[in-house]
Parts: structure tokens; sequence; C-alpha cells
């Protein structure tokens, strides 16, 4: 009997190991690995490639690196081409200062930032977007990239111009109302109380004298008088006339000299103009919220002083009103009082923003900013 060699052994146990895994099963594996493979990348291409939001990835020197087809599709141009091209290229130049700050912040702090900015198209038409920009830390702890998300906020921002320009029709319609009905107690009723005011008077002297019915005619004569003086209070708290006729300026200092002649309060008022002349429209919504203000300070929060100061700066009008009464809950104030959300709602017509401070125990500060020509600055770190 021939004896076995080790090389024989081992083809021998090759043959075993091949007669024990057929030739089909492998060619089934296979195909199952292939179809998990392209199944994982078909889930990748709707996760990332087809996602609601586009997505960019870009290189610290602010080239973009990677970049999905809804960035393509949002921007009018292939995925090529927007590959290697700078993103700052793809910012419409009025939102530049505002992409460059965010970005600014993000690499001061190391956190995730968001602002509203243009997106240019292929065509010159520019969409707006949400922009969400967060940082992607390399093997050394530092930042290596910046992945930036944005959304397509068009019909939003159509919302919001639309509502703007509702809430700006509507307050709009309300001055003119005032103005009409303020016109027509000057001129008419306050007019009408002095008329009988004088009949009164005139009466009086058919009367002899020291007739019981004298001291009565007398004092409706000064009832009238003062209801007329009264009517011309309301006609002027309706449409001030000093803000007519002489502007926004006079027509402060004129509301709070009234205030302080007869309250107990300090009214401190600082106004630097710079020059500028205001648009009407922005007149009457910064007096409006001036008073309701003033109003707000003087029914509740007992203040002594309350410090009033209006200027331009960065080509917006910047009012600020502080007072050193006592402080609110400003969350419960605006769910609950129409007079705060008056000034808001005033202030958002104005495409202005306005913010409440208050410490709870002292001291209440309201700020607003409201643009008087668009800013166009800088650009972009990367």
């Amino acid at each position: 009997m021939a004896k076995k060699t080790k090389s024989g052994t081992a083809e021998a146990a090759g043959k075993a190991v091949k007669q024990k895994t057929p030739p089909g099963n492998a060619k089934k594996k296979l195909h199952q690995t292939q179809a998990k493979l392209e199944a994982a990348g078909n889930k990748y291409f709707e996760l990332y490639d087809l996602a609601p939001a586009g997505y960019f990835t870009i290189g610290m020197n602010g080239v973009i690196q990677e970049t999905n087809l809804t960035a393509a599709k949002m921007t009018g141009m292939e995925k090529k081409n927007l590959i290697k091209k700078k993103f700052a290229q793809l910012i419409a130049s009025e939102d530049q200062e505002i992409y460059r700050l965010s970005g600014t912040q993000l690499l001061e702090t190391g956190k995730p930032q968001t602002c509203e900015i243009r997106l240019l198209c292929s065509d010159g038409a520019k969409v707006w977007t949400r922009c969400a920009s967060f940082p992607i830390t390399g093997a050394a702890g530092n930042i290596a990239q910046i992945r930036v998300v944005v959304m397509d906020i068009s019909e939003l921002k159509l919302e919001r111009q639309r509502s703007r320009l509702f809430q700006r029709m509507l307050l709009e319609f309300q001055e003119k109302e005032r103005a009409r009905i303020a016109a027509e107690l000057h001129d008419s009723l306050s007019q009408n109380m002095l008329v009988i005011s004088n009949e009164i008077k005139l009466a009086q002297r058919y009367l002899p004298a020291g007739h019981p019915l004298g001291e009565k005619l007398a004092a409706s004569s000064a009832l009238a008088l003062r209801t007329m003086d009264e009517i011309l209070e309301i006609a002027h708290d309706l449409r001030p006339s000093h803000l007519d006729q002489l502007g926004l300026e006079k027509a402060v200092h004129s509301l709070t000299q009234r205030l302080v002649g007869s309250l107990p309060i300090n009214i401190h008022v600082e106004i630097h103009l710079n020059g500028w002349k205001i648009p009407p429209d922005i007149e009457i919504n910064v007096f409006r919220i001036i008073q309701e203000a003033l109003n707000n300070i003087i029914k509740h929060s007992g203040a002594k002083n309350a410090f009033i100061d209006l200027g331009v700066s960065d080509n917006s009008l910047v009012l600020t009103i502080t007072d050193d009464g006592m402080g609110f809950d400003v969350e419960k104030s605006l769910g609950t009082g129409f007079g705060l959300l008056g000034m808001m709602e005033r202030a958002k017509s104005l495409n202005g923003d306005c913010t409440i401070k208050s410490g709870g125990a002292d001291q209440t500060v309201f700020s607003c900013v409201i643009p008087l020509t668009p800013v166009n600055n800088g650009g972009p770190p990367w």
C-alpha cells in the first residue's frame, strides 16, 4: 500500500472543503452582499442627495468640497460645478456681512450658528434660505471643515412679508381714521362746545342780578369750556399736531413736557437724528411706540425717572427707553397685555426688531431698531 505524503493529505482536505461548500452557495452570498451594498447606497442617496435640505461641506479655505443634489437644484447648478467653488460666491452681496458675522461666531465659539441669507441661482434669481453652520473637528480636535445646511424659506419669507404688509396697511388705516376723528373733534365738536359756552354766557346777561339761575349757568359755561379742553386733548392724542407740523423730535418733546407737567415723573429725552429725514410712516409708528411705553411706565412701574434715547446708527433708527421703576415678568406680560404686543407689532411692520429686558425688581429697558436703508458690507471669513 502506497504511503500518503503531506501534500497529498492537504490536497485531499482541500477537495473535502470544496465538496462541503457548493459553488452555488458562494454565488448566493455574493449576490446577497451586493444587494445589501446597493440598498445601503440607495438609502444614502435618499438620505443625503435627496434630503429636503441642501448640504455643503466646506474646507477652511472656503471651497466647497462636497454637496448634494438638493443644493444643486436649489442653486440651479450641477454638483460638479458647485464643488471647488467658494461658498461665499453663492451668497447675495447684501447678505455677505450677515454670513461673515455668523462664520466668525462659529470659529470663535465652536458652536453651530444659524442665519437667514439669500443664495444666488444660475439664472440670477435669489433664494431665501435658513443657513445652519456646524463645525467638523479633525483628529487634532481643531475645526477642519464646516458643514452648512440650507433650507429654502422663500415661501415663509413671502408669507412674512405679506403679514407685515397687511399689518402696515392696517396701522396706516388706523392712523388715517385717527386723523379723521381728531379733525372732526377739533373742528366740529370742540367748536360747538365753545359756542354753547358763549350762548350760556349770553343768556346770563338777560337774568337780573342775584338770580338763582345765574350761578348754574356760569357753572354750565365753565363745564362746556372744560369739555372743550378735554376734546382737544383727546384729538391731540389721536393725532398729535406737532408730529405733522414740526416732525418727530418736536412731537416727542411736546409729549414728554405735557406728561411731566401733570405727573410726578421726570422724563429725560435725548434725540440725535444727525440730519436724517425720517419717513412719515416710521415717524408716526415710533411716536406711538414711545407714547405706549410712557403710558406703561406711568401706569405700572411707579418710576420716578424715565429716559428716552432716539438716534440713528448704522443706517437704522435706534430707540431705547429705560425707567427706574418696578420691573415685571416680560413673557407673562407679552402673553396678556395688548400694549407691549402693539409696540412689537408696530416695529415688525417696519421690519424692525424689539427687545424688552426687565430685572424683575428694578429697571426695565425697551430697545427697538428700525432699518432706514439696507446695509451692504464685507464678506464671510471662508
